[in-house]
């Protein structure tokens, strides 16, 4: 475990992508084990090359921010946001106030470290490219993993106690299969190396997430397709200028990891949305 997993006092952090929470640590924590497999091949021929790896990996003691408790943020006469959609099964009743809804964005909810039994990760990535014609080459990637709890916990908050909940469930913050799809453009004089100049247009695709861990609140999040454009020229051998676009076409997207938001005006729930269209330039000089 590290510092902020044995010694943190209650910082607000976007645990599970909610910005009014916080966590405390917990220093009866035990390092995790990890038994894992992993598996790769890889090739590369004048016009082609390609990779491809797999791996699975068993988590015994696995470290995680469990729900624990909630705490009032602002007074009950102010209005508030009256859901943001979480599931708060796992988190304890308010006493004899049914009329409090502890999904309100007023509420700020806490979490716990600590270690679950077992969990599991499974994924792997495949990547090529192939040359299509001197000085055009198309490349792309795909990517995957499933993270699985196999022994959630509750924390009991009266007992100061972790209880186990039954079944297994997702863990949390796992990023859902993407992949992207090139194509590039660059000097045709390169053999091995950079080349002079290159310009590559990208497609990347993010599905939807879905398989999120319902006992810590997680909210599942749909794909997107984004689009950018990068290039770079080298001026000499010490100057080489560089530029991208990304979001080439401006789309409106929000990222897995993203911060969940609430819309006071419209009371509906919302994610921090990724930048519109960027464009960037810069140098690079080496001395």
């Amino acid at each position: 475990p590290n510092l902020a997993e044995l010694y943190s006092d209650e910082p607000y952090v976007p645990l599970v992508r909610f910005g009014n929470s916080f966590v405390d640590g917990n220093s009866r924590l035990i390092p995790e084990t990890n038994l894992q497999c992993d598996l790769g091949v890889r090739g590369d021929w004048e016009s082609f090359r390609f990779a491809a790896t797999a791996f699975h990996a068993t988590v015994y003691d696995y470290i995680l921010a469990v729900p624990s408790t909630f705490s009032e943020g602002v007074p009950l006469s102010i209005d508030a946001i009256t859901n943001l959609q979480r599931d708060i099964s796992a988190f304890r009743p308010f006493g004899n106030e049914p009329n409090v809804n502890l999904a309100a964005s007023t509420h700020q909810l806490a979490y716990n470290y600590t270690n679950v039994n077992r969990a599991s990760f499974y994924g792997g990535e495949v990547l090529g490219e192939v040359r299509i014609c001197k000085g055009c080459a198309i490349n792309g990637s795909v990517a995957y993993v499933k993270g699985t709890n196999h022994d959630p916990v509750r924390f009991i908050d009266a007992l100061k106690v972790f209880v186990p909940i039954k079944g297994a469930e997702a863990l949390p913050n796992i990023y859902p299969l993407n992949g992207q799809i090139g194509l590039r453009l660059f000097d045709p004089a390169e053999n091995s190396g950079p080349g002079r100049w290159s310009v590559e247009f990208v497609a990347r695709m993010v599905n939807g997430q879905y398989y999120v861990a319902d006992s810590l609140g997680e909210l599942p999040t749909p794909g997107f397709t984004v689009f950018s454009v990068y290039g770079f020229y080298q001026w000499n051998e010490s100057v080489r200028f560089r530029t991208s676009i990304e979001n080439l076409f401006d789309r409106d997207y929000a990222e897995h990891s993203s911060l969940v938001l609430a819309n006071p005006l419209t009371r509906t729930l919302g994610f921090v949305r990724e930048p519109g269209f960027t464009w960037t330039v810069g140098v690079e000089g080496r001395f």
